[in-house]
């Protein structure tokens, strides 16, 4: 896709591979699929769980059985744990799919869209302290659209000085 800023020509890639060595993990994919008896919630769902909790270095990792009641699931964590509660606005990516947003809703937070950059087909640090100046904003769900993460590492920084 070209996108003309100001007279600045450039070219956004319209899908990035979020495969890690992707032919050679493509390969042990099929094999896997080829080789098992069930393809969820079994023996390496536990095994895989248990690694990428290592990994994290957290106590605990659960699969879903889908990103959508994942992020349901992740709310309501939050809602659990007391960081967010009804009515409270929570910013997402206004270029998203609707099991990102209904969770929002569903869980009585009111969602605040945050506009794309078009370099980066997601959200920019900017876009985020534009509206933290308009809305008591206590969360962003940012979804990588595409593969596309924008600049996440500021954005990291702004949610830990903001809390």
């Amino acid at each position: 896709m070209e996108y003309n800023n100001n007279n600045n020509k450039f070219k956004v890639p319209l899908v990035s591979s979020t495969f890690f060595e992707e032919k050679k993990t493509k390969y042990k994919l099929s094999e896997f699929i080829k080789k098992s008896q069930k393809l969820s919630m079994g023996r390496y769902c536990y095994l895989f769980e248990k690694k990428f909790a290592n990994f994290h270095k957290v106590k605990y990792a659960t699969l879903f059985n889908s990103g959508g009641s994942a992020n349901l699931a992740m709310i309501q964590v939050l809602k659990n744990l007391g960081k967010i509660k009804n009515g409270d606005k929570i910013a997402f990516s206004a270029i998203t799919w609707s099991t990102n947003v209904m969770p929002i809703i569903q869980l009585g937070c009111k969602p605040i869209p945050l506009d794309l950059d078009p370099k980066y087909l997601n959200v920019n640090s900017q876009e985020i302290i534009k509206k933290l100046k308009l809305h008591n904003i206590k969360a962003i769900f940012l979804t990588n659209i595409l593969g596309h993460c924008g600049d996440m590492l500021k954005i990291k920084e702004l949610c830990k000085k903001k809390k």
